[in-house]
C-alpha cells in the first residue's frame, strides 16, 4: 500500500511523540505510554519528565504517580501499536475465485463492458478468440484490464442494481433503468460509464487529494504549535504563581516585620508605665503608712492635757508637716502616667504604619558594616550592606547618621563643640545602586549611629536596625577613592596637612612624571569643613602613550563654593609621556609653583597659569593634539579634561584630578592649580598652598596615586587625638568591631522609624 502525502501527515500525527517528534517503535525508549489523563508519550520522554515518583503531564499538568520511579510501570498504548503494525504490514494479493465466463477454466483478465451492461469477464485467449474476429463493430468494444475493474458500484436510485453510467451532472451512479426512465430524457450528455468517471474523477480527487495534504500539514503544524503553547502556558502558569508567591510573601514578611515593631514598642511603652506607676505605687504606700503613724500621734496628743499638748506638740508636728508639706507631694498626688495608649488605638495606627514606610517599598538592607575605605590606607569611614532575595526593584538607597554624644570631658577652651548640632542634615546625591557608601562630613574621633533604608517603584522601605561606630582619630588619611570626600574639624587649632599629587603612567619606553608632595599648617576653626579630591594615576595607551596623573586638591568648603580664597593645597600631578620613539622624552615632574610646566619636544604645549589649564600640544598638519593635551586647572577645564568644580575628570588615560589625556602621537599634561602642556613629555601641573599657611614644604618623589594627611598640631591633651587603641574597639579602628543594635536599644537617642531623618545622605 503506498501512503499519500496526507497519509504520511496522519502518520505525523497519531504514530509520532508530540514531544521529541520522533516515531513511536517497539523499542524500549521508543514505547508509547498513556499517562492517566489520556495523552500519551514516549518512554523516553516521560522518564525525562519524572520529578519525585511523579510526571505532570506537559499538557494538562495532571500528575500521573510512578511507582518507585520506574517509567515502566506505566502503561503500554497498544491501540498506536496495532497502527503502526497495520502500518508497516506487506500489501497482500487477492484470492481470485472467478474464471472466465466463456471458457470457465481459468481466472479472468479481462472484462468487456461493450458486450453486456454488466460486462462479461474474459481470460486472454478467450478475448483474443471474441475480439479479433473480423466483424468491425466488435473490434471497438471496450476492454478495461480486470485489475483496473474490481468494483461493483450501486444505483443511487434502485437499490441492489449495478451502476453502469455516472452523471457528473446530477452527481448521481445511474443503472440502465435509469437511464431510460422520462425523468432523465435529455440528459443521456451528462452519463458517463463507471470505468471513465472513476478516471475522470480521479483527476478532480487528486487535486483535492494535494489540498487536503497541505491542510492537514498545516493542521500539523498548527498542532505542534499549540503543543508548545500549551507548555508555555503551563510553565507561565507555574512562573506567575511562583512570583504573586513571593511577592504576597515579602509584603507579608514586611507587615510582620512592622507587626513586630510596633508590638515591640507596645511592650517597651506598656512596661516604662509599668514601672513608673508601680514606683509610684510603692512610694504613695510608704506614705500613707508613715503618715498613718503621725496622724495616730496626733490624735492621741489632741486627748492629752494642755502640759502634756505642749511638750509633744513640736515633735509630733514636725513629723506631720515633713509627709503633708513635702516637695514630692504634687507628683505623688497626681497619676505618672495614663493607663491606656491612645498613640496604637486611637485613630493612629496608620500614621504608625506610614512611619515605617510603604509596604511593598524597598527591601530593608541587611548586614551593616561600618569599616575604613580599603585603599591606601585610608581611614575615611564606608558604610556597606546587603539586601535580602527582594532587590529587583531598588532604585535609591539613604543612609542616614547620628552623632552620639561622647562621654569623655572635651578640650579647654572647646567645651560644648561636640553636641549634637556637630552633625548637620546633609543629602548627597550619588549615582548607581552601589551597597556602599563613603561617609562623608563626619568629625574625626566621634561616635556615629548609622542606618540604611532602601527605595523602590513603591516607595521608601523600612530603616534598618541601627549601627554604631566610631571614625578613628587623628591623624585621617585619605587615599584614591575617584570622587570627592569630605571631613568636619572638630575643634579650633592648628591642623597639619599633608597632600600628594599623583604619578603619570610610565609609557612604552619612557617614564612619566611625578607627583609633588605639599605640606603646610593651618590654622582652623571648629565645623569648618574640608574637602579633598585625592589625583589617580593615568594609565598607558595602546601605542604606548600615557596621560597626565591627577592633582589632589585640599580646600575649605563651608559655603558650597569653589573659589580661591576656600583654596588651602593643590599638589600637581606629574606628566604623561609618549613612549615609544626614541625622539620621545620622560614627562616633567610637577611644579612647586603655581603655573604648570611646558610639555617637551616640537609642537609642545605651555604650562597654564594662575589657575588655567595647560595647552595641547598640536601639529600643522593634523587637526586636534597631535603630541598630547594640557591637563586642567583649578578654576579652568582644558579641551579634554576638566576642573575642580566640574568634576575632576581627567582626558584619554588622564589621571582623575584632571590629568590631561594623551594626543595622536603625545603625552598629556598633569592636573594641578595650573595643567601642565602636552607634548612629546607632558609638563607637569603647578602646586598651591594658601599665602596664611605656616610651615609650608615642597618636595618632588610621588610615584603612585596621590593622598591627603591631615593631623593635628601640639594637642597632646586633645581627648579627640590621644584616644587608647584599646579603647576603640582593641585595635581595630572601624573594622569588623560595628556592633548592629535595634532601634529601640536603650542609652542615647537613636534615629528611630516616627520620625524624618536627622542627617541622611542620598545615594540614587
Amino acid at each position: 500500500m503506498e501512503n499519500s502525502d496526507g497519509g504520511q501527515v496522519l502518520k505525523g500525527i497519531y504514530l509520532e511523540c508530540i514531544i521529541c517528534t520522533l516515531d513511536y517503535g517497539l523499542d524500549a525508549d521508543r514505547v508509547p505510554r498513556v499517562l492517566n489523563c489520556g495523552h500519551t508519550f514516549c518512554h523516553s520522554c516521560l522518564r525525562q519528565c519524572l520529578r519525585n515518583d511523579g510526571i505532570p503531564c506537559p499538557f494538562c499538568s495532571a500528575v500521573t504517580g510512578v511507582t518507585f520511579g520506574d517509567v515502566s510501570r506505566i502503561p503500554v498504548n497498544y491501540s498506536i501499536l496495532d497502527m503502526l503494525a497495520i502500518e508497516n504490514k506487506p500489501e497482500e494479493e487477492e484470492e481470485d475465485d472467478e474464471l472466465c465466463e466463456v471458457c470457465v477454466k481459468v481466472p479472468p483478465t479481462i472484462i468487456c463492458v461493450s458486450c453486456s451492461p454488466m460486462g462479461v469477464k474474459f481470460c486472454d485467449e478467450c478475448d483474443k478468440k471474441e475480439h479479433n474476429r473480423s466483424f468491425k463493430p466488435v473490434q471497438l468494444h471496450k476492454r478495461i484490464p480486470l485489475k483496473d475493474y474490481n468494483f461493483s458500484i450501486m444505483c443511487s436510485r434502485h437499490n441492489g442494481t449495478v451502476a453502469t453510467h455516472y452523471s457528473e451532472l446530477l452527481n448521481h451512479f445511474a443503472c440502465l433503468q435509469c437511464q431510460s426512465d422520462p425523468d432523465w430524457s435529455g440528459r443521456s450528455q451528462s452519463f458517463l460509464q463507471v470505468i471513465d468517471a472513476a478516471e475522470h474523477l480521479r483527476v478532480r480527487a487528486a487535486k483535492y487529494n494535494y489540498q487536503c495534504s497541505l491542510t492537514m500539514k498545516q493542521l500539523h503544524n498548527t498542532q505542534k504549535e499549540l503543543d508548545s503553547t500549551l507548555l508555555k502556558l503551563v510553565q507561565s502558569a507555574g512562573e506567575a504563581k511562583l512570583a504573586i508567591t513571593s511577592e504576597f510573601q515579602r509584603l507579608a514578611d514586611a507587615l510582620q516585620l512592622r507587626q513586630q515593631k510596633l508590638l515591640k514598642r507596645v511592650e517597651e511603652e506598656y512596661r516604662n508605665r509599668k514601672e513608673s506607676l508601680e514606683q509610684q505605687k510603692s512610694q504613695v504606700i510608704e506614705r500613707s503608712h508613715a503618715l498613718s503613724g503621725h496622724h495616730e500621734h496626733l490624735k492621741s496628743l489632741l486627748q492629752r492635757s494642755n502640759e502634756d499638748f505642749l511638750r509633744g506638740y513640736n515633735h509630733v508636728m514636725d513629723g506631720v508637716m515633713v509627709y503633708l508639706h513635702g516637695e514630692d507631694n504634687n507628683s505623688l498626688f497626681s497619676v505618672s502616667a495614663p493607663g491606656d495608649l491612645p498613640f496604637f488605638f486611637r485613630g493612629k495606627m496608620e500614621e504608625e504604619m506610614k512611619s515605617h514606610g510603604a509596604v511593598g517599598g524597598g527591601p530593608v538592607p541587611q548586614n551593616i558594616l561600618c569599616q575604613r575605605v580599603p585603599l591606601h590606607q585610608s581611614t575615611m569611614p564606608q558604610l556597606s550592606w546587603s539586601l535580602p532575595q527582594y532587590n529587583n526593584e531598588v532604585t535609591q538607597y539613604e543612609v542616614e547618621y547620628e552623632y552620639i554624644p561622647d562621654e569623655r570631658p572635651p578640650s579647654p577652651g572647646n567645651s560644648g563643640l561636640l553636641s549634637a548640632g556637630m552633625s548637620q542634615p546633609a543629602v548627597v546625591p550619588k549615582s548607581g545602586k552601589a551597597q556602599a557608601h563613603i561617609m562623608n562630613d563626619l568629625v574625626p574621633g566621634c561616635r556615629y549611629r548609622f542606618r540604611v533604608r532602601s527605595r523602590s517603584i513603591a516607595g521608601w522601605g523600612m530603616w534598618s536596625d541601627s549601627t554604631t561606630g566610631r571614625f578613628d582619630g587623628f591623624p585621617v588619611q585619605m587615599g584614591f577613592t575617584g570622587e570627592k570626600v569630605s571631613i568636619k574639624v572638630p575643634v579650633n587649632g592648628e591642623y597639619r596637612i599633608t597632600a600628594a599629587g599623583a604619578k603619570a603612567a610610565n609609557g612604552g619606553k619612557f617614564k612619566g612624571g611625578r607627583g609633588a608632595i605639599i605640606s603646610a599648617v593651618f590654622k582652623l576653626e571648629a565645623y569648618d569643613r574640608i574637602e579633598v579630591a585625592v589625583g589617580g594615576m593615568s594609565q598607558m595607551g595602546t601605542e604606548g602613550h600615557s596621560g597626565g596623573g591627577g592633582g589632589t586638591f585640599v580646600l575649605l568648603s563651608n559655603l558650597g563654593e569653589c573659589k580661591l580664597d576656600n583654596l588651602l593645597i593643590v599638589a600637581g600631578g606629574g606628566g604623561g609621556t609618549r613612549g615609544y620613539d626614541d625622539q620621545d622624552e620622560d614627562g616633567y615632574d610637577a611644579s612647586l609653583e603655581t603655573s604648570g610646566i611646558d610639555g617637551r619636544g616640537n609642537e609642545h604645549g605651555e604650562g597654564g597659569k594662575e589657575g588655567l589649564p595647560g595647552t595641547d600640544a598640536d601639529y600643522s598638519w593634523y587637526q586636534g593634539p597631535c603630541w598630547g593635551c594640557g591637563g586642567a586647572g583649578f578654576t579652568k577645564s582644558s579641551k579634554t579634561a576638566k576642573c575642580y568644580s566640574e568634576g575632576l575628570e581627567g582626558g584619554q588615560n588622564g589621571g582623575f584630578g584632571g590629568g590631561g589625556g594623551v594626543g595622536l602621537y603625545g603625552g598629556g599634561g598633569g592636573g594641578g592649580f595650573s595643567g601642565g602642556g602636552g607634548g612629546r613629555g607632558g609638563g607637569g601641573g603647578g602646586s598651591y598652598v594658601k599665602k596664611t599657611a605656616t610651615q609650608v614644604s615642597k618636595r618632588v618623589g610621588n610615584e603612585k596615586d596621590g593622598y591627603v594627611r591631615i593631623e593635628r598640631v601640639n594637642s597632646s591633651q586633645d581627648p579627640l587625638i590621644c584616644i587608647s587603641r584599646k579603647e576603640i574597639f582593641n585595635g581595630t579602628g572601624l573594622s569588623g568591631i560595628i556592633t548592629p543594635r535595634s532601634e529601640s536599644s536603650s542609652g542615647s537617642s537613636s534615629p528611630t522609624n516616627n520620625r524624618s531623618p536627622q542627617n541622611t545622605q542620598l545615594i540614587q
